[in-house]
């Protein structure tokens, strides 16, 4: 098994499961499904937390990083998958 620490969170690699860490109100694992998407996963978590900055959510996936914003709809349905790390950061002193 081949293991990495990511956002507070050990994971396996041969574990059916994605993380959501940060500004949500129950971080941690959670099990994948087919066809999930990147807001049914942080819904997943228990949705965001008052002081999340949706506009600014990182995947990070297979070693690289992506930022979305949860305002638009094209980055809502973006496919998560198996293994990937999503977080939700805290917004800044003017909500961004």
């Amino acid at each position: 098994d081949v293991f990495f620490f990511v956002t507070g969170y050990l994971i396996t690699q041969d574990s059916q499961f994605y993380t959501v860490g940060g500004e949500v109100r129950a971080p941690g694992q959670k099990q994948w499904t087919e066809g999930m998407t990147l807001y049914s996963a942080i819904q997943g978590a228990g949705g965001e937390s008052p002081y999340a900055a949706m506009n600014r959510v990182r995947l990070y996936r297979n070693g690289k990083k992506y930022e979305y914003d949860m305002k638009r709809q094209d980055h809502k349905s973006v496919k998560i998958y198996v293994r990937d790390v999503i977080e939700v950061p805290e917004g800044n002193l003017i909500g961004r």
